[in-house]
């Protein structure tokens, strides 16, 4: 679409061939959804490595990114705002996340639910944040942090309910 835009305003392309164009675009297929869930394996191996997990911890990050990836595209199937796909990704990572290091007391539940919640932090929105803020586009900028906060919550409210239930019910967080 970025590209898309530069060239209608910089070529002299029609209304007509710009729609004809955009429905191109629109018909484009996304990546196959195996290459998405080895994208949020990597990732959340990844990410578990840079916030100090060792090698098991990233590797159980993998597994639980994958199931956590696979949970958002379900409920995507069912329309679910921002907010409560990201409450629901982010609850069943830390659930699994805890779950993992019962039998296993040398991981880290924390580098591994990071890791996993890494592939819902919008980091697209983020940078066109800052980026309209720097061009002084005051609206959008904040439209665009609001919704990154919104996410933000999402994900923070939905490890934070698991991790008080599991204190709650006597688990050692």
């Amino acid at each position: 679409i970025n590209k898309f835009s530069r060239e209608f305003v910089s070529t002299d392309m029609t209304i007509e061939e710009g729609n004809e164009r955009l429905r191109e675009i629109k018909h484009i297929k996304p990546l196959p959804i195996a290459v998405q869930l080895l994208g949020a394996a990597l990732i959340s191996a990844f990410f578990c490595l840079l916030f100090e997990g060792g090698i098991a911890d990233s590797l159980w990050a993998a597994g639980i990114g994958i199931a956590s990836y696979t949970l958002s595209l379900v409920l995507a199937k069912f329309s679910l705002n921002y907010f409560m796909k990201g409450f629901c990704c982010s609850a069943l990572a830390c659930v699994l996340s805890l779950l993992v290091c019962i039998p296993f007391a040398g991981l880290h539940y924390a580098s591994i639910l990071i890791g996993v919640q890494m592939i819902f932090v919008p980091g697209g929105a983020i940078t066109l944040c800052i980026r309209d803020f720097l061009a002084g586009h005051m609206v959008s900028g904040l439209a665009k942090m609001a919704e990154v906060f919104i996410i933000a919550i999402s994900l923070a409210t939905g490890a934070g309910i698991v991790l008080a239930l599991w204190s709650s019910m006597g688990g050692v967080i």
